[in-house]
């Protein structure tokens, strides 16, 4: 007391950084027996998520393709989820150590103490501790905020297990239990309140029919405001308990008719009768039911799910599976089947023996290949493969010689083969559009490996009459397009496309031309060679003006808005100097004295091939008719859509004017207007 030490003294002062460290004399050994018990913890949670895949995996049909592949993907996902959770964990942890061994303890060397050492004040002392291990309202949150996302951990967890066994899988299940025995399968209906109607027009597109929603809506309320007394005993008034009245019961016929008032019993029993058909409801946990039993005709099956979507009651469509249909189609010696929209992402090896089958429909599936067998069909004459996987062109297409129409359209194919298209000379209907095809190759390899020219492609497919390749990526198409002289409509909207070759124009038995949306700047010279072309689409390209000649097609719809056309809008200027060059004074001389056939001019030309081909390209003035090599002054004219068309649309279009000089322009009597670059 009162004395002091001279030598070096250390205290240990604690300086709490977390709230994990509750006392000043926290050991190593503590924190090391952490270490075990978050390790035991993974261990169990590993453990238990094995268990978990296990029932998922017992959950979902070995056959059921589809499902096992995303059952695999969603096992890996959980897999990867857990190991990331537990390294994050581990890693945290230690990162907490290293940081508690810097601030759990710093050493204070203190070279003097007093004596006022020995009078601390043992119970400030007691206090400033308790003060110490306190939690910091910082660490509250955070700790508060790690709770919240453990509980949605928790929540997610037990999501899953109830997808697994809650009543809508369980549902689910039975219900493709049940159909599989009818060998029928769910075809799937969007919820927007009309789901029944929607489920029974699908089934009547099945038959042929066309009754669309609005009418089968239409005819039930028209079928219930006729037969109110077998109806108005069934509906109630939800406030009162009492039988609807005359007006409530119109009320209801009309929300029938006009809104998206879900379906139920009442109206299945008036479409019925007004279908004349026999309507079956499938569900999973009560025996089928059928309504209008008296109609002896084949049933409109419905399949009613009361879990679907959380929303209580739908109604989905059905279908036939792929193989039962196959079997039907080889005991009524089909000519058509129509397998599109039913999930097929493999086609059953028994195709082989529909050898007579004309038309086949296989869009709106996940097709990526097709197998082999498909070559048996050598009737096939029309070939639906729109909207599936497909990547390339089929190799086994080649195989169908009789083939005149297919679609592939909305699929992934980014280039064309024509090794495959060769075999099918009898090809009238290509349709390739939404598909990723960046050009039309000019050279291509044969089977037998040599390079051949286009021109023996379009040899073999002289007979194409439609040929469809909008929204694609292409930049240019072959002017050998233009030896398809059987083509009746071509479809290149939607392309990156900067200029059409002249070539086209050879096809004189074109009567439809889409070129909307691309990079169009022109149209080349000669479109009126075109004679029986009726509607053309060149909107939302760049064009100033129409070629030469256009107002001589006989145009019945002409489609060209949002383009750069020229306008109307008068300028005064006056130039009368000619400036030609020596080359095209030649050029005039040439051409005006090769018109006459006896000239030594005329009977020499041939003899120098290079000269006559560039002349091949010489004009006509419009006002003088002397020929000209190269367009000195551009000029328009603006004609009239209805009046020198025929066009059903009153509006003017520039069409270019060639002439050969400033002095025919000069000329009065015309209304042709020059054009000025401003």
């Amino acid at each position: 007391n009162g004395k002091l030490w001279s030598s070096s003294i250390y205290f240990l002062v604690p300086i709490y950084c977390s709230s994990e460290l509750s006392d000043h004399d926290l050991t190593m050994e503590e924190v090391e027996t952490a270490e075990e018990l978050l390790v035991k913890q993974h261990r169990k949670e590993k453990k238990d998520l094995q268990a978990k895949i296990q029932s998922m995996k017992n959950a979902v049909p070995k056959n059921d393709k589809k499902r096992r592949k995303q059952l695999t993907e969603d096992i890996a996902k959980l897999e990867a989820e857990l190991n990331q959770k537990h390294e994050n964990e581990l890693q945290h942890l230690q990162n907490s150590n290293a940081a508690d061994k810097n601030c759990f303890v710093d050493y204070i060397k203190v070279d003097e103490v007093a004596d006022a050492v020995d009078s601390m004040n043992l119970a400030g002392r007691e206090e400033t501790e308790v003060k110490q291990g306190r939690i910091s309202k910082a660490q509250k949150r955070r700790d508060k905020k790690a709770a919240q996302e453990r509980e949605r951990e928790n929540r997610i967890a037990e999501a899953e297990v109830e997808n697994l066994s809650g009543s809508r899988h369980q549902e689910d299940l039975k219900l493709r239990k049940k159909l599989a025995e009818m060998h029928l399968q769910i075809r799937e209906i969007c919820s927007d309140g009309h789901c029944m109607y929607r489920a029974v027009e699908h089934q009547l597109m099945d038959r042929g029919g066309s009754l669309g929603i609005r009418e089968l809506r239409a005819q039930t309320a028209q079928y219930m405001r006729n037969h109110s007394d077998d109806f108005l005993p069934f509906l109630t008034n939800p406030n009162t308990g009492n039988m609807c009245t005359a007006d409530e019961f119109e009320k209801y016929c009309n929300d029938v008719a006009e809104t998206a008032a879900w379906g139920g019993q009442l109206e299945l029993r008036a479409l019925t009768h007004v279908l004349q058909l026999p309507i079956e409801v499938i569900q999973a946990d009560s025996p089928t039911i059928t309504i209008g039993e008296e109609y002896a005709k084949p049933p409109v099956m419905l399949i009613y799910m009361r879990h679907a979507y959380g929303l209580g009651e739908h109604y989905n469509s059905s279908v036939l599976m792929a193989n039962q249909l196959i079997v039907r189609a080889l005991k009524a010696n089909a000519k058509k089947i129509n397998l599109s929209s039913r999930n097929i992402d493999t086609l059953p090896k028994s195709f082989s023996r529909l050898t007579w089958v004309l038309a086949l429909q296989l869009n709106n599936n996940s097709l990526a290949s097709l197998p082999p067998e498909l070559q048996s069909l050598r009737q096939l004459a029309e070939l639906n493969l729109g909207n599936n996987d497909f990547e390339d062109i089929p190799a086994v297409l080649k195989r169908l010689n009789s083939l005149k129409k297919l679609y592939l359209f909305g699929n992934k194919i980014s280039s064309l083969h024509p090794d495959i298209l060769e075999g099918l000379p009898n090809l009238r209907v290509l349709n390739l559009n939404h598909n990723k095809i960046s050009h039309i190759p000019s050279e291509i390899q044969s089977v037998f490996t040599q390079t051949i020219s286009l021109n023996i492609l379009i040899y073999r497919l002289c007979n194409l009459e439609i040929i469809s390749l909008s929204d694609n990526q292409l930049k240019e198409i072959p002017a050998e397009l233009g030896l398809l002289k059987k083509l009746t409509e071509i479809n290149l909207n939607n392309n990156k496309l900067t200029e059409i070759p002249q070539q086209l124009y050879n096809l004189t038995q074109l009567r439809k031309l889409h070129l909307a949306r691309n990079n169009l700047t022109d149209l080349p010279e000669g479109v009126h060679g075109l004679k029986n072309l009726k509607i053309l689409d060149v909107a939302g390209n760049q064009l100033s003006m129409f070629p030469t000649g256009f107002q001589f097609l006989a145009l019945e719809v002409l489609l060209f808005e949002a383009n750069n056309l020229v306008k109307l809008e008068l300028l005064e200027s006056t130039q009368e100097l000619e400036v030609l060059s020596l080359k095209e004074h030649a050029a005039r001389l040439v051409l005006k004295e090769n018109l006459n056939k006896l000239s030594v001019v005329s009977r020499a030309l041939p003899l120098y091939p290079a000269l006559q081909s560039m002349l091949s390209r010489w004009s006509s003035c419009a006002l003088c008719l002397q020929p000209f090599l190269t367009t000195w002054v551009e000029c328009v004219q603006f004609i009239n859509l209805q009046k020198d068309m025929g066009i059903k649309r009153s509006q003017n279009i520039p069409v270019r004017v060639l002439l050969c000089s400033y002095s025919c322009f000069n000329k009065s009597g015309h209304s042709y207007y020059g054009v000025a670059k401003i």
